[in-house]
């Protein structure tokens, strides 16, 4: 968002542009976190638990010595190789309604793009595969979107209307709504929310800016000339 600009015409920085200095507030996107790998070890965990307490009978029994450091190593290791063991790590899928055609699909794109597209044949192939991914993806998108909207008319039609997760289905299609404000000072320092004085005062704010950058290069054209030498007289 600009919060003030001013450009200075008589500035000699090398270029035919004009010099603008702006004061700017800058909203930082905030980084997306990657997917976590996560170990299911569901219905292992008897299993899991006797491997645990094994290896780490055989670490106590041989870390006496050891620093206090390298004895959490080493166990970190034990907790995290045994889980390893007794599941398989599986990237948490973030988007639910894809359906297992469309992602495999998509991994066939991937796999087409990995090998290259030289040849005229294999671009025309990867464009109308992308063209059936991204009608798949909006069918998906859209069935998901009924199949969410079935569940609140059936949370609404209960005896008892089951309100709360009525509106986390609402919720869930919505999405989180943030407010919007819009308020900026006048002049004299007032707050103003009223769409047509904000304009008004946006409107005086830009007016005023040129008129002042108008005076600066009015000044400085009647300065140059005041400070403008004599012409050489020649005879």
């Amino acid at each position: 968002m600009i919060k003030n600009a001013k450009t200075l015409p008589g500035a000699d920085c090398g270029s035919d542009h004009q010099l603008l200095i702006a004061t700017m507030k800058i909203h930082l996107k905030l980084r997306k976190k990657l997917d976590k790998l996560s170990h299911n070890i569901t219905g292992k965990e008897e299993d899991y638990g006797r491997e645990i307490n094994k290896k780490l009978e055989r670490l106590v029994t041989s870390s006496l010595d050891k620093p206090m450091e390298e004895t959490w190593t080493e166990t970190k290791a034990i907790l995290i190789g045994a889980a390893g063991e007794f599941s398989s790590k599986t990237a948490r899928k973030t988007t639910n309604w894809l359906t297992e055609e469309t992602l495999r699909q998509i991994g066939r794109r991937r796999e087409l793009k990995n090998k290259g597209l030289k040849t005229k044949e294999q671009r025309e192939d990867y464009s109308t595969l992308n063209r059936e991914i991204r009608k798949m993806c909006k069918n998906d998108r859209n069935k998901n979107i009924n199949d969410i909207c079935e569940e609140i008319e059936r949370h609404a039609r209960v005896a008892g209307n089951e309100t709360s997760a009525m509106f986390r289905k609402i919720r869930e299609l919505t999405g989180s709504f943030t407010t919007k404000s819009s308020v900026i000072n006048n002049a004299q320092g007032q707050e103003l929310t009223e769409t047509e004085a904000i304009l008004q005062r946006w409107h005086e704010y830009c007016t005023d800016l040129y008129a002042e950058d108008q005076l600066d290069v009015n000044s400085q054209e009647k300065r140059r000339k005041e400070e403008k030498p004599e012409p050489l007289n020649f005879r």
